[in-house]
């Protein structure tokens, strides 16, 4: 009987500890023209399309992937970036005219 009350209070202690705490992934694109993106969470798939800068936010995805590209042809920077929380951890930019960047991360939980 002692041996399942400690195994009970065991369990209270370490299940919560592997659950870990939850993870906001968002990416951002930076872009003051006309752009287009293909962004996949999971086994989800989206393009989009906007002007300027736009965010999305991803509650605890697994891995996050982003491709876009310019409509417009400038010499102007597109950026893209890829957040854990608060913190960036994968991006790329360029200022090709037919410009398109790609950045992946894949969470660690």
């Amino acid at each position: 009987m002692v041996f399942k009350k400690y195994l009970f209070v065991l369990l209270l202690f370490v299940i919560p500890a592997c659950q870990g705490e939850d993870t906001t992934g968002k990416i951002i694109i930076e872009y003051d023209n006309d752009w287009t993106a293909v962004i996949t969470s999971g086994y989800t798939e989206t393009t989009v399309s906007g002007t300027g800068m736009q965010e999305f936010v991803y509650e605890n995805p697994d891995y996050l992937e982003i491709s876009a590209s310019k409509l417009d042809g400038s010499l102007e920077k597109i950026t893209v970036y890829i957040y854990e929380d608060d913190r960036i951890v994968a991006g790329e930019s360029t200022r090709d005219a037919q410009g398109t960047v790609t950045a992946f991360y894949e969470y660690p939980y």
